[in-house]
């Protein structure tokens, strides 16, 4: 059976290139610690476990003054003090770390966690390393006997370190869109004279302002996956004016003419500007009454 060749106590940490601060910093950017339990990363803790054949294993993340877990399984905690930790002495080391006896290892004989007759013994783990090439933690994986591990368990805990960073990323760019979406918001809220509707990029209502539930006679949740068409005269429809607005918003990124557009409360029609911003997955109407 191949096994992990283990990082020993006295291998050297390679020059990191980046601060404690600057590493600080690029943790506190992803705007995760304290946040409640999310089952995809449980998910991640369970797979660790069940492939390591480990009792325990855990998602951390080293803070300031403390080791904090995402996610774990058989630690029963969600964090401890940094001199507890072991992660926080093993987390410059760019690729796997495995140690088959934390007892031999002059940098652990003496934790608490591991020199009492029941304590800790095995230890594996990976760096969560963002964009930036920063380590911001570990998945890690731990047992109260001394083993090690195969090879292709050091590579599948290697590719579930690269999922957490995935996941970790994604949670940025969500929240990155919903500040987005907060600031179109508050601007098309801050421009009642004007009629503005949001759309995706087929044509799809996503939002609108009060300036359009005026000029239009339709409430925003009446609208909302409401299609452009519903906006159009058939005629208009007919000549597929929706989609030649749509075609020119996603190829210029932005358009604007006059056109006529329906409102609810009668079959008269009203002048309005159309006109789109620079991004194609957005377009706007505006109101030129």
């Amino acid at each position: 059976m191949n096994h992990a060749e283990p990082v020993l106590s006295n291998a050297p940490v390679l020059p990191t290139g980046w601060s404690e601060r600057e590493r600080l910093a690029e943790l506190d950017r992803y705007d995760i610690l304290d946040a409640p339990s999310e089952p995809a990363f449980d998910d991640i803790v369970q797979l660790a476990s069940q492939i390591c054949h480990a009792p325990i294993a855990v998602i951390n993340l080293i803070a300031e003054n403390r080791e904090w877990f995402l996610a774990e399984k058989g630690f029963g905690v969600r964090e401890m003090p940094l001199h507890l930790s072991i992660c926080a002495k093993t987390i410059e080391h760019p690729g796997p770390v495995v140690i088959p006896d934390l007892r031999g290892d002059d940098r652990f004989a003496s934790n608490p966690l591991v020199k009492t007759a029941d304590g800790l013994r095995f230890y594996a783990g990976v760096p969560l390393v963002s964009s930036a090439g920063i380590p911001l933690g570990t998945l890690c994986v731990l047992d109260w006997q001394p083993r090690v591990l195969t090879a292709a368990q050091t590579q599948s805990l290697e590719a579930l370190g690269r999922q957490v960073m995935q996941l970790l990323d994604l949670r940025l760019v969500k929240a990155a869109y919903e500040r987005s979406e907060s600031m179109n918001r508050q601007l098309m809220h801050n421009q009642p004279g004007q009629a503005l509707l949001i759309l995706d990029n087929q044509g799809r209502i996503l939002a609108c302002n009060p300036g359009a539930e005026s000029a239009l006679g339709w409430d925003e949740h009446e609208l909302s996956g409401q299609s452009l068409e519903l906006l159009f005269t058939a005629e208009d429809q007919a000549r597929q004016l929706p989609q030649t607005l749509l075609t020119y918003a996603r190829q210029q990124g932005h358009h604007q003419g006059e056109g006529l557009y329906l409102r609810r409360t009668s079959t008269s029609c009203r002048p309005a500007t159309v006109s789109t911003p620079c991004r194609p997955s957005r377009t706007r109407l505006t109101d030129s009454s």
